[in-house]
């Protein structure tokens, strides 16, 4: 299953993540596996955020201005009867 979420920032790339990894058959071994193979690292990932917030303290902020939206998705993933 494909999951495709807008907007296309870092609420959207939350839900994907979560949805992957509670609502399909993924495995969290499969998933860091995902990230090893393609080589896309977290400090990547971060800095390709900082000129649209300005800095990687904004960054993180909006990071954890995501925990409700998490907790929400990860709950509707738990509730998916089928992966």
């Amino acid at each position: 299953m494909i999951f495709g979420t807008a907007p296309f920032g870092i609420q959207g790339e939350t839900i994907n993540d979560l949805l992957t990894i509670f609502g399909s058959d993924v495995t969290l071994k499969g998933y860091a596996r995902f990230f090893s193979v393609t080589q896309i690292s977290y400090n990547g990932i971060i800095k390709s955020y900082i000129p649209r917030y300005g800095n990687k303290f904004l960054v993180y902020w909006e990071i954890v201005r995501q925990i409700p939206i998490s907790c929400v998705t990860v709950t509707r993933a738990l509730k998916m009867t089928k992966k």
